[in-house]
């Protein structure tokens, strides 16, 4: 008998941990926004750029009290930051650097977000894609470029990027009185056709 009530306050334990996660949700959307480009310029036969994807994220707390949203960042592990070579931003009409903040109760809403890698490419291909561009925006020593979506850029894009780069997810670090710290993640796709 006894074992039966243990084993009873346990899956209610559990459930009310899932529970509690499953209170916020994340979803990704298209965004009609360009790619953006890092490149610091006078290399001489190659160089490493941060090649940056927008995508829209909605967020919805379900909760009736607030969670904060400690940190959102791509990365191959949801515990891990690596902004070196998956670099990931907020945007609002800049790029700036992703922070958190507190969702509250019922609340949904969106931000818009650039994620990306570090790359190396030759310096002919990045000089014909950056070709009669203007740097947008300076960050640090990168200049960033905004450069269209052409079906040329997608498949130099699909190349360039290997298969264990696409492993990354999108990771949001929460955290909520009831719970404790928690994670979600969300696949992360290049480009939506």
């Amino acid at each position: 008998m006894n074992k039966i009530i243990i084993f009873i306050i346990f899956c209610t334990f559990i459930n009310c941990g899932s529970f509690s996660q499953n209170k916020v949700e994340f979803t990704a959307k298209k965004i009609d926004l360009p790619i953006k480009i890092f490149y610091r310029g006078n290399i001489k036969d190659s160089a490493f750029i941060n090649l940056c994807f927008p995508k829209k994220i909605v967020y919805e707390n379900k909760a009736s009290t607030s969670i904060k949203l400690s940190r959102y960042n791509l990365n191959q592990n949801e515990v891990g930051i690596n902004n070196r070579y998956y670099p990931t931003y907020k945007f609002d009409d800049s790029l700036v650097y992703a922070k958190g903040f507190r969702i509250e109760a019922f609340k949904k809403d969106s931000l818009d977000i650039y994620y990306g890698f570090r790359l190396k490419e030759h310096r002919s291909k990045l000089d014909s894609l950056l070709k009669g561009k203007t740097p947008v925006q300076k960050k640090a020593d990168w200049l960033i470029y905004d450069i269209p979506i052409t079906p040329q850029l997608k498949e130099w894009a699909n190349h360039i990027i290997t298969d264990s780069m696409m492993k990354a997810r999108l990771n949001f670090k929460l955290h909520s009185k009831e719970k404790g710290f928690f994670y979600k993640s969300l696949d992360i796709e290049l480009f939506e056709d």
